[in-house]
Protein backbone atom coordinates (compact mmCIF):
# COMPACT_ATOMS: atom_id res chain seq x y z
CA UNK A 1 0.00 0.00 0.00
CA UNK A 2 1.15 3.35 -1.04
CA UNK A 3 1.87 5.33 2.26
CA UNK A 4 0.02 8.73 2.12
CA UNK A 5 2.15 11.99 2.54
CA UNK A 6 2.05 13.88 5.39
CA UNK A 7 1.41 18.10 4.19
CA UNK A 8 4.79 20.14 4.65
CA UNK A 9 2.17 22.60 5.79
CA UNK A 10 -1.31 22.64 8.21
CA UNK A 11 -2.61 25.71 6.01
CA UNK A 12 -4.58 24.32 3.65
CA UNK A 13 -6.15 21.50 5.94
CA UNK A 14 -6.59 23.77 8.86
CA UNK A 15 -8.50 26.59 6.58
CA UNK A 16 -9.94 24.79 3.44
CA UNK A 17 -10.84 21.28 4.08
CA UNK A 18 -13.66 19.88 2.11
CA UNK A 19 -14.80 23.69 1.69
CA UNK A 20 -16.47 24.64 -1.40
CA UNK A 21 -14.45 27.06 -3.21
CA UNK A 22 -15.48 29.18 -6.15
CA UNK A 23 -12.88 31.34 -8.38
CA UNK A 24 -14.11 33.74 -10.65
CA UNK A 25 -12.09 35.24 -13.22
CA UNK A 26 -12.88 37.36 -16.89
CA UNK A 27 -10.87 35.25 -19.19
CA UNK A 28 -9.43 31.73 -19.45
CA UNK A 29 -6.13 31.53 -18.42
CA UNK A 30 -6.98 34.50 -15.62
CA UNK A 31 -7.43 31.58 -13.52
CA UNK A 32 -3.89 30.31 -13.22
CA UNK A 33 -2.55 33.79 -12.80
CA UNK A 34 -4.98 33.97 -9.84
CA UNK A 35 -4.87 30.98 -8.35
CA UNK A 36 -2.66 28.42 -10.14
CA UNK A 37 0.48 28.53 -7.55
CA UNK A 38 -2.41 27.27 -4.75
CA UNK A 39 -4.53 25.10 -7.14
CA UNK A 40 -2.87 22.08 -6.39
CA UNK A 41 -2.57 22.43 -2.59
CA UNK A 42 -6.36 23.68 -2.57
CA UNK A 43 -7.42 20.44 -4.70
CA UNK A 44 -5.49 18.26 -2.44
CA UNK A 45 -7.92 19.14 0.45
CA UNK A 46 -11.28 19.65 -1.01
CA UNK A 47 -12.91 18.00 -4.25
CA UNK A 48 -15.16 21.06 -4.47
CA UNK A 49 -13.52 23.47 -6.73
CA UNK A 50 -15.21 25.39 -9.24
CA UNK A 51 -13.54 27.87 -12.12
CA UNK A 52 -15.93 30.60 -13.31
CA UNK A 53 -15.28 32.79 -16.39
CA UNK A 54 -17.52 35.99 -16.95
CA UNK A 55 -16.38 36.50 -20.55
CA UNK A 56 -15.70 33.96 -23.34
CA UNK A 57 -12.46 35.60 -24.37
CA UNK A 58 -13.59 35.73 -27.64
CA UNK A 59 -11.83 39.24 -28.75
CA UNK A 60 -9.18 38.41 -31.20
CA UNK A 61 -9.63 34.11 -29.81
CA UNK A 62 -11.87 31.75 -30.63
CA UNK A 63 -14.51 30.91 -27.86
CA UNK A 64 -14.05 27.29 -29.22
CA UNK A 65 -10.21 26.66 -28.37
CA UNK A 66 -10.48 29.03 -25.05
CA UNK A 67 -12.55 26.78 -23.84
CA UNK A 68 -10.87 23.76 -25.14
CA UNK A 69 -7.61 24.95 -23.40
CA UNK A 70 -9.33 26.00 -19.90
CA UNK A 71 -10.78 22.04 -20.06
CA UNK A 72 -7.00 20.69 -20.43
CA UNK A 73 -5.38 23.12 -17.86
CA UNK A 74 -8.69 22.46 -15.46
CA UNK A 75 -7.84 18.32 -15.96
CA UNK A 76 -4.10 18.56 -14.83
CA UNK A 77 -5.50 19.87 -11.19
CA UNK A 78 -8.26 17.17 -11.63
CA UNK A 79 -11.23 19.69 -11.75
CA UNK A 80 -13.76 18.11 -13.79
CA UNK A 81 -15.38 20.22 -16.73
CA UNK A 82 -18.77 20.09 -14.62
CA UNK A 83 -17.03 22.34 -12.08
CA UNK A 84 -15.73 24.78 -15.39
CA UNK A 85 -18.43 27.64 -15.65
CA UNK A 86 -18.53 29.66 -18.53
CA UNK A 87 -21.34 32.63 -18.00
CA UNK A 88 -20.72 33.71 -22.03
CA UNK A 89 -20.33 37.27 -22.04
CA UNK A 90 -18.01 39.50 -24.23
CA UNK A 91 -14.58 40.21 -24.02
CA UNK A 92 -14.42 43.84 -24.28
CA UNK A 93 -17.53 45.40 -25.84
CA UNK A 94 -18.03 47.96 -29.22
CA UNK A 95 -20.59 50.47 -27.78
CA UNK A 96 -20.89 54.00 -27.33
CA UNK A 97 -20.59 53.76 -23.69
CA UNK A 98 -17.08 52.33 -23.84
CA UNK A 99 -18.03 48.89 -21.91
CA UNK A 100 -20.94 46.73 -21.20
CA UNK A 101 -20.07 48.28 -17.04
CA UNK A 102 -21.06 51.72 -18.34
CA UNK A 103 -24.33 50.89 -20.04
CA UNK A 104 -27.87 51.55 -19.08
CA UNK A 105 -28.89 48.58 -17.24
CA UNK A 106 -31.47 47.11 -19.61
CA UNK A 107 -29.64 48.21 -22.82
CA UNK A 108 -28.34 45.48 -25.50
CA UNK A 109 -24.84 46.04 -26.15
CA UNK A 110 -22.75 44.25 -29.04
CA UNK A 111 -19.56 42.71 -27.90
CA UNK A 112 -15.99 43.13 -30.14
CA UNK A 113 -16.65 39.95 -31.54
CA UNK A 114 -19.88 41.16 -32.83
CA UNK A 115 -22.28 39.45 -30.38
CA UNK A 116 -25.53 40.33 -28.53
CA UNK A 117 -26.06 37.13 -26.54
CA UNK A 118 -24.32 34.82 -24.58
CA UNK A 119 -23.57 31.61 -26.37
CA UNK A 120 -20.70 28.72 -26.23
CA UNK A 121 -21.02 26.89 -22.99
CA UNK A 122 -22.84 29.91 -21.61
CA UNK A 123 -24.64 29.36 -17.91
CA UNK A 124 -27.97 30.43 -18.47
CA UNK A 125 -28.43 28.18 -21.50
CA UNK A 126 -27.45 25.07 -19.29
CA UNK A 127 -30.34 26.24 -16.57
CA UNK A 128 -32.37 27.11 -18.99
CA UNK A 129 -32.18 26.49 -22.20
CA UNK A 130 -32.15 30.43 -23.45
CA UNK A 131 -29.50 32.83 -24.15
CA UNK A 132 -29.55 36.07 -23.08
CA UNK A 133 -28.88 39.64 -24.13
CA UNK A 134 -25.58 41.09 -22.99
CA UNK A 135 -27.52 43.84 -20.74
CA UNK A 136 -25.96 44.80 -17.72
CA UNK A 137 -29.31 43.53 -15.81
CA UNK A 138 -28.58 40.12 -17.12
CA UNK A 139 -24.99 40.06 -16.58
CA UNK A 140 -25.55 40.79 -12.86
CA UNK A 141 -28.30 38.82 -12.37
CA UNK A 142 -26.67 35.34 -14.10
CA UNK A 143 -23.52 36.19 -11.73
CA UNK A 144 -25.96 36.80 -8.73
CA UNK A 145 -27.38 33.24 -9.84
CA UNK A 146 -24.23 31.20 -10.35
CA UNK A 147 -23.16 32.47 -6.97
CA UNK A 148 -26.72 31.47 -4.96
CA UNK A 149 -26.50 28.21 -6.71
CA UNK A 150 -23.24 26.92 -5.40
CA UNK A 151 -23.05 29.24 -2.24
CA UNK A 152 -19.27 28.48 -2.19
CA UNK A 153 -17.52 28.73 1.36
CA UNK A 154 -14.32 30.67 0.17
CA UNK A 155 -14.34 32.87 -2.98
CA UNK A 156 -11.38 33.75 -5.24
CA UNK A 157 -12.08 36.56 -7.45
CA UNK A 158 -9.52 39.14 -9.27
CA UNK A 159 -9.09 42.88 -8.17
CA UNK A 160 -8.40 46.20 -9.89
CA UNK A 161 -6.48 44.93 -12.98
CA UNK A 162 -5.82 48.20 -15.51
CA UNK A 163 -7.86 45.86 -18.19
CA UNK A 164 -11.75 47.20 -18.37
CA UNK A 165 -13.14 43.78 -17.98
CA UNK A 166 -11.25 42.91 -14.93
CA UNK A 167 -12.66 45.92 -13.48
CA UNK A 168 -16.06 45.19 -14.24
CA UNK A 169 -15.47 42.02 -12.89
CA UNK A 170 -14.41 42.89 -10.03
CA UNK A 171 -16.70 45.75 -9.67
CA UNK A 172 -19.63 43.74 -10.67
CA UNK A 173 -18.47 41.18 -8.28
CA UNK A 174 -18.43 43.33 -4.86
CA UNK A 175 -22.14 44.33 -5.76
CA UNK A 176 -23.26 41.48 -6.08
CA UNK A 177 -21.74 40.16 -3.01
CA UNK A 178 -23.10 43.36 -0.97
CA UNK A 179 -26.85 42.06 -2.75
CA UNK A 180 -26.49 38.98 -0.93
CA UNK A 181 -25.31 39.34 2.35
CA UNK A 182 -27.71 42.48 2.40
CA UNK A 183 -30.47 39.57 2.16
CA UNK A 184 -29.24 36.86 3.49
CA UNK A 185 -27.18 37.86 7.16
CA UNK A 186 -26.57 33.96 7.90
CA UNK A 187 -24.11 33.74 4.73
CA UNK A 188 -20.13 34.85 5.25
CA UNK A 189 -18.36 33.04 2.65
CA UNK A 190 -14.49 33.66 2.97
CA UNK A 191 -13.25 36.17 0.21
CA UNK A 192 -10.25 36.94 -1.63
CA UNK A 193 -9.16 39.72 -4.13
CA UNK A 194 -6.15 39.46 -5.93
CA UNK A 195 -4.48 40.87 -8.81
CA UNK A 196 -3.75 39.10 -12.40
CA UNK A 197 -1.79 41.26 -14.44
CA UNK A 198 0.26 42.55 -11.15
CA UNK A 199 1.50 39.01 -10.20
CA UNK A 200 1.72 37.73 -13.98
CA UNK A 201 1.10 40.06 -16.84
CA UNK A 202 2.87 42.81 -15.79
CA UNK A 203 4.91 41.11 -12.81
CA UNK A 204 8.53 40.78 -11.87
CA UNK A 205 10.38 38.14 -13.60
CA UNK A 206 12.33 36.73 -10.26
CA UNK A 207 11.95 33.06 -10.71
CA UNK A 208 14.97 31.88 -8.97
CA UNK A 209 14.91 28.03 -9.75
CA UNK A 210 17.08 27.09 -6.51
CA UNK A 211 15.13 29.11 -4.05
CA UNK A 212 11.69 30.65 -4.55
CA UNK A 213 11.14 34.37 -3.96
CA UNK A 214 8.24 35.67 -2.26
CA UNK A 215 6.22 38.33 -4.10
CA UNK A 216 7.66 41.51 -4.28
CA UNK A 217 4.79 44.41 -4.21
CA UNK A 218 3.53 45.23 -7.80
CA UNK A 219 4.18 48.20 -9.46
CA UNK A 220 1.06 50.42 -9.77
CA UNK A 221 0.26 49.19 -13.02
CA UNK A 222 -0.90 51.91 -15.35
CA UNK A 223 -1.25 54.19 -12.36
CA UNK A 224 0.45 57.61 -11.89
CA UNK A 225 -0.40 58.34 -8.66
CA UNK A 226 2.07 57.41 -6.18
CA UNK A 227 -0.27 58.20 -3.60
CA UNK A 228 -1.13 54.66 -3.33
CA UNK A 229 0.94 51.43 -3.22
CA UNK A 230 -1.49 49.28 -5.64
CA UNK A 231 -4.04 50.02 -7.86
CA UNK A 232 -6.72 49.39 -5.65
CA UNK A 233 -5.97 52.65 -3.13
CA UNK A 234 -7.93 50.76 -0.08
CA UNK A 235 -5.07 48.06 -0.10
CA UNK A 236 -1.96 47.93 1.68
CA UNK A 237 0.99 45.53 1.09
CA UNK A 238 1.48 45.25 4.47
CA UNK A 239 -2.30 43.89 5.44
CA UNK A 240 -1.86 41.56 2.35
CA UNK A 241 -2.41 37.25 3.27
CA UNK A 242 0.57 35.28 1.85
CA UNK A 243 -0.78 31.73 1.56
CA UNK A 244 2.47 28.81 1.19
CA UNK A 245 2.02 27.38 -2.37
CA UNK A 246 2.81 23.46 -3.07
CA UNK A 247 6.71 22.96 -2.57
CA UNK A 248 5.86 20.70 -6.03
CA UNK A 249 6.81 24.39 -7.81
CA UNK A 250 10.54 23.86 -6.54
CA UNK A 251 10.81 21.91 -9.64
CA UNK A 252 10.23 24.40 -12.74
CA UNK A 253 9.33 21.22 -15.79
CA UNK A 254 7.60 18.71 -13.35
CA UNK A 255 5.20 20.96 -11.71
CA UNK A 256 1.29 21.01 -12.44
CA UNK A 257 1.07 24.49 -12.95
CA UNK A 258 3.81 24.19 -15.35
CA UNK A 259 1.79 21.78 -17.07
CA UNK A 260 -1.36 23.82 -16.82
CA UNK A 261 0.11 26.99 -18.67
CA UNK A 262 1.23 25.58 -21.40
CA UNK A 263 -1.98 24.12 -22.24
CA UNK A 264 -2.62 27.81 -23.07
CA UNK A 265 -0.43 27.72 -26.22
CA UNK A 266 -2.16 28.69 -29.02
CA UNK A 267 -4.58 31.50 -27.66
CA UNK A 268 -2.36 33.46 -25.20
CA UNK A 269 1.40 32.13 -25.29
CA UNK A 270 0.65 31.83 -21.33
CA UNK A 271 3.87 30.68 -20.55
CA UNK A 272 6.21 33.38 -21.38
CA UNK A 273 4.25 35.01 -18.17
CA UNK A 274 5.65 31.65 -15.85
CA UNK A 275 8.65 33.23 -14.16
CA UNK A 276 6.85 36.09 -12.63
CA UNK A 277 4.28 33.96 -11.50
CA UNK A 278 6.79 31.65 -9.73
CA UNK A 279 7.05 32.70 -5.75
CA UNK A 280 7.51 31.01 -2.68
CA UNK A 281 3.83 32.46 -1.63
CA UNK A 282 0.49 33.20 -3.38
CA UNK A 283 -0.27 37.29 -2.40
CA UNK A 284 -4.22 38.11 -1.47
CA UNK A 285 -6.09 40.59 0.10
CA UNK A 286 -9.27 39.57 2.41
CA UNK A 287 -12.51 41.35 1.87
CA UNK A 288 -14.75 40.67 5.49
CA UNK A 289 -18.04 39.60 4.94
CA UNK A 290 -19.56 39.30 8.67
CA UNK A 291 -19.91 43.01 8.77
CA UNK A 292 -22.55 44.17 11.49
CA UNK A 293 -23.57 47.32 9.70
CA UNK A 294 -25.12 45.88 6.75
CA UNK A 295 -27.44 43.74 9.51
CA UNK A 296 -28.22 47.18 11.26
CA UNK A 297 -31.32 49.87 10.51
CA UNK A 298 -29.22 53.17 9.25
CA UNK A 299 -30.01 56.44 9.87
CA UNK A 300 -28.00 59.57 8.20
CA UNK A 301 -27.73 63.28 8.17
CA UNK A 302 -28.16 63.51 4.60
CA UNK A 303 -26.77 61.10 1.40
CA UNK A 304 -27.82 58.27 0.12
CA UNK A 305 -27.13 55.55 2.98
CA UNK A 306 -26.57 52.63 0.67
CA UNK A 307 -23.43 53.74 -0.99
CA UNK A 308 -22.16 52.52 3.14
CA UNK A 309 -23.67 49.21 3.31
CA UNK A 310 -22.95 47.92 -0.29
CA UNK A 311 -19.52 45.73 0.26
CA UNK A 312 -18.07 48.03 -2.60
CA UNK A 313 -15.32 50.16 -1.48
CA UNK A 314 -14.20 51.90 -4.88
CA UNK A 315 -16.00 52.50 -7.75
CA UNK A 316 -15.59 54.45 -10.87
CA UNK A 317 -17.24 56.27 -13.68
CA UNK A 318 -14.63 55.50 -16.47
CA UNK A 319 -13.30 51.80 -16.02
CA UNK A 320 -11.63 52.60 -19.85
CA UNK A 321 -9.37 55.14 -18.35
CA UNK A 322 -6.10 53.03 -18.00
CA UNK A 323 -4.22 55.54 -16.43
CA UNK A 324 -5.39 57.12 -13.43
CA UNK A 325 -9.30 55.21 -13.50
CA UNK A 326 -11.09 57.62 -11.30
CA UNK A 327 -12.77 56.67 -7.91
CA UNK A 328 -15.49 58.41 -8.17
CA UNK A 329 -18.46 56.51 -7.85
CA UNK A 330 -20.65 54.45 -5.04
CA UNK A 331 -19.92 57.33 -1.80
CA UNK A 332 -21.86 59.08 0.58
CA UNK A 333 -21.15 62.32 0.73
CA UNK A 334 -23.47 64.27 3.21
CA UNK A 335 -25.24 67.33 1.96
CA UNK A 336 -22.41 70.76 2.27
CA UNK A 337 -25.55 72.27 4.05
CA UNK A 338 -25.51 69.42 6.41
CA UNK A 339 -24.61 71.47 9.89
CA UNK A 340 -24.64 68.15 11.89
CA UNK A 341 -23.16 65.44 10.05
CA UNK A 342 -23.90 61.85 11.52
CA UNK A 343 -24.28 58.30 10.36
CA UNK A 344 -26.34 55.81 13.12
CA UNK A 345 -26.40 52.28 13.48
CA UNK A 346 -29.06 50.43 15.16
CA UNK A 347 -28.74 46.84 16.01
CA UNK A 348 -32.11 44.47 16.71
CA UNK A 349 -29.63 42.16 18.96
CA UNK A 350 -26.66 43.32 21.17
CA UNK A 351 -23.03 42.80 18.90
CA UNK A 352 -19.72 42.75 20.17
CA UNK A 353 -17.94 44.50 17.46
CA UNK A 354 -14.03 44.79 18.00
CA UNK A 355 -13.35 47.03 14.81
CA UNK A 356 -14.55 49.86 12.93
CA UNK A 357 -13.00 50.64 8.87
CA UNK A 358 -13.92 53.55 7.25
CA UNK A 359 -13.00 53.96 4.00
CA UNK A 360 -12.81 57.63 3.07
CA UNK A 361 -13.58 59.14 -0.47
CA UNK A 362 -10.11 59.18 -2.70
CA UNK A 363 -11.43 63.20 -3.82
CA UNK A 364 -10.92 64.46 -0.51
CA UNK A 365 -7.87 62.51 0.61
CA UNK A 366 -4.68 64.65 1.32
CA UNK A 367 -6.63 67.75 1.08
CA UNK A 368 -8.52 67.71 4.68
CA UNK A 369 -8.25 66.03 7.95
CA UNK A 370 -11.57 64.35 9.27
CA UNK A 371 -12.48 64.96 12.84
CA UNK A 372 -15.22 62.97 14.41
CA UNK A 373 -16.85 61.03 17.76
CA UNK A 374 -18.01 57.56 17.76
CA UNK A 375 -20.27 56.85 20.64
CA UNK A 376 -21.87 53.57 21.48
CA UNK A 377 -24.28 52.01 23.79
CA UNK A 378 -24.13 48.57 25.56
CA UNK A 379 -24.11 48.30 29.30
CA UNK A 380 -22.78 51.72 29.44
CA UNK A 381 -22.07 54.85 27.50
CA UNK A 382 -18.81 55.51 25.39
CA UNK A 383 -17.67 58.37 23.43
CA UNK A 384 -14.46 58.74 21.96
CA UNK A 385 -13.04 61.53 19.31
CA UNK A 386 -11.13 60.49 16.62
CA UNK A 387 -8.77 62.24 13.59
CA UNK A 388 -8.86 61.06 10.46
CA UNK A 389 -6.08 62.44 8.64
CA UNK A 390 -5.64 64.34 5.72
CA UNK A 391 -3.54 60.96 4.06
CA UNK A 392 -5.33 58.26 5.73
CA UNK A 393 -7.54 56.73 2.77
CA UNK A 394 -8.69 53.70 5.28
CA UNK A 395 -8.78 54.37 9.15
CA UNK A 396 -9.79 51.84 11.77
CA UNK A 397 -10.95 52.26 15.15
CA UNK A 398 -10.48 49.38 17.76
CA UNK A 399 -13.15 48.63 20.26
CA UNK A 400 -12.01 46.24 22.77
CA UNK A 401 -14.53 46.78 25.59
CA UNK A 402 -17.61 46.86 23.33
CA UNK A 403 -20.27 44.43 24.99
CA UNK A 404 -23.36 44.06 23.82
CA UNK A 405 -24.03 47.03 22.01
CA UNK A 406 -27.26 48.39 20.96
CA UNK A 407 -26.45 51.72 19.08
CA UNK A 408 -23.45 52.95 17.46
CA UNK A 409 -23.04 56.47 16.46
CA UNK A 410 -20.55 58.42 14.29
CA UNK A 411 -20.46 61.93 14.45
CA UNK A 412 -18.36 64.52 11.88
CA UNK A 413 -17.50 67.97 11.96
CA UNK A 414 -18.26 70.03 9.16
CA UNK A 415 -15.49 71.11 6.68
CA UNK A 416 -15.11 73.66 3.89
CA UNK A 417 -13.93 70.58 1.71
CA UNK A 418 -16.52 67.92 1.14
CA UNK A 419 -15.81 64.63 2.31
CA UNK A 420 -17.19 61.06 1.96
CA UNK A 421 -17.24 57.58 2.86
CA UNK A 422 -17.34 54.77 0.18
CA UNK A 423 -17.54 52.30 3.14
CA UNK A 424 -17.96 51.44 6.49
CA UNK A 425 -17.31 48.38 8.19
CA UNK A 426 -18.28 47.02 11.69
CA UNK A 427 -16.72 43.91 12.45
CA UNK A 428 -16.87 41.08 14.86
CA UNK A 429 -14.90 38.20 15.12
CA UNK A 430 -12.05 39.43 12.84
CA UNK A 431 -10.94 36.13 11.31
CA UNK A 432 -7.93 35.27 8.90
CA UNK A 433 -6.22 31.83 8.24
CA UNK A 434 -4.56 30.16 10.81
CA UNK A 435 -0.82 29.22 9.76
CA UNK A 436 2.05 29.63 10.41
CA UNK A 437 5.15 29.70 7.91
CA UNK A 438 9.00 29.52 8.15
CA UNK A 439 11.40 31.86 6.50
CA UNK A 440 14.80 33.18 5.35
CA UNK A 441 15.43 36.82 4.84
CA UNK A 442 11.71 37.18 4.12
CA UNK A 443 10.92 35.15 1.88
CA UNK A 444 8.70 31.86 2.70
CA UNK A 445 10.97 28.81 2.48
CA UNK A 446 10.36 24.72 1.90
CA UNK A 447 13.21 23.04 0.96
CA UNK A 448 16.15 25.78 0.85
CA UNK A 449 19.32 25.78 -0.12
CA UNK A 450 22.37 27.28 1.46
CA UNK A 451 25.61 28.24 0.62
CA UNK A 452 28.10 26.35 1.34
CA UNK A 453 29.69 29.13 3.57
CA UNK A 454 27.00 29.17 5.17
CA UNK A 455 27.77 28.88 9.23
CA UNK A 456 24.59 29.36 11.04
CA UNK A 457 20.98 30.47 9.88
CA UNK A 458 18.07 32.67 11.89
CA UNK A 459 15.05 31.13 10.86
CA UNK A 460 11.62 33.97 10.71
CA UNK A 461 8.36 32.74 10.64
CA UNK A 462 4.81 34.79 10.41
CA UNK A 463 2.06 33.62 11.96
CA UNK A 464 -1.64 34.25 12.60
CA UNK A 465 -3.29 34.58 15.48
CA UNK A 466 0.27 36.43 15.97
CA UNK A 467 1.77 33.84 18.93
CA UNK A 468 5.04 32.30 20.26
CA UNK A 469 6.37 29.55 18.03
CA UNK A 470 8.11 26.27 18.86
CA UNK A 471 11.04 25.11 16.85
CA UNK A 472 12.08 21.28 16.80
CA UNK A 473 14.10 19.13 14.91
CA UNK A 474 12.88 16.50 13.34
CA UNK A 475 15.75 15.31 11.07
CA UNK A 476 19.01 15.54 10.75
CA UNK A 477 22.50 14.25 9.32
CA UNK A 478 23.91 13.29 12.65
CA UNK A 479 26.81 16.07 11.61
CA UNK A 480 26.72 17.51 15.70
CA UNK A 481 24.61 20.93 14.02
CA UNK A 482 22.05 22.36 16.79
CA UNK A 483 19.35 24.87 17.14
CA UNK A 484 19.72 27.83 19.28
CA UNK A 485 15.79 29.76 19.74
CA UNK A 486 15.81 30.15 16.32
CA UNK A 487 19.51 29.92 15.06
CA UNK A 488 20.99 27.21 13.00
CA UNK A 489 24.41 26.63 14.26
CA UNK A 490 26.02 24.56 11.36
CA UNK A 491 29.13 22.06 11.86
CA UNK A 492 31.33 21.94 8.98
CA UNK A 493 30.06 18.52 7.74
CA UNK A 494 26.42 19.48 7.83
CA UNK A 495 24.43 18.66 5.13
CA UNK A 496 20.72 19.01 5.40
CA UNK A 497 18.29 19.60 8.24
CA UNK A 498 14.33 18.99 8.52
CA UNK A 499 13.12 21.63 11.15
CA UNK A 500 9.31 21.75 12.42
CA UNK A 501 7.73 24.92 13.76
CA UNK A 502 4.61 24.54 15.86
CA UNK A 503 2.38 26.96 16.65
CA UNK A 504 2.37 27.01 20.61
CA UNK A 505 -1.54 27.82 20.88
CA UNK A 506 -2.33 24.81 18.90
CA UNK A 507 -0.31 22.28 17.90
CA UNK A 508 -2.03 21.11 15.08
CA UNK A 509 -0.83 24.37 12.79
CA UNK A 510 2.73 23.35 12.22
CA UNK A 511 4.96 23.95 9.09
CA UNK A 512 7.73 21.62 8.05
CA UNK A 513 11.10 23.51 6.24
CA UNK A 514 14.18 21.82 5.17
CA UNK A 515 17.65 23.29 4.89
CA UNK A 516 20.61 21.48 2.63
CA UNK A 517 23.82 22.88 2.01
CA UNK A 518 24.94 23.11 -1.59
CA UNK A 519 28.06 21.58 -2.24
CA UNK A 520 29.04 24.54 -4.02
CA UNK A 521 27.34 28.21 -3.18
CA UNK A 522 24.17 29.09 -4.56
Amino acid sequence: MKKESVPNNSFYNSNFKNKKILIIVPHQDDELFLCGTILDSLRKVTSNIYVAFVTNGDYGNDFNQRYIECLSAMKIFQISSKNVICLGYGDQYETKYGHIYHAPMEEIVMSKRGKKQTYGKDYIYSKYKIHHDYTLTNLYNDLEMMIRELWPDVIFCNDMDWHPDHRAVSLIFDRIIGRILNSNYEYHPDIYKGFVYGFGWDGVDDYNILNLRSTVKPKRSRCNDKRFELNNPYYKWEERVRFPVSDELLSKRKNKLWKAIGKYRFSQNAKRFYNSMMNSDAVFWKRHTKNLAIQAHINVSSGNSDNLQDFVIMDSSDILKSVDMPCDRGIWYPDMSDEEIFIKYYFESPVNPNKIILYRDVKSYGLTSIYGVLKYKGKGNVEYAFEIGKYDIKYEIDMFDAKDISFIELNFQKSYQAFGFSEIEILENLKLPVYVKGMYTGNYIYHYYCEKSCEKMIIEYCCYPNDDIKIEIIEDDKSGSYIIGNTIIMTDCFKKIMLKLTSSFNNEVYDVITIERRNKNV
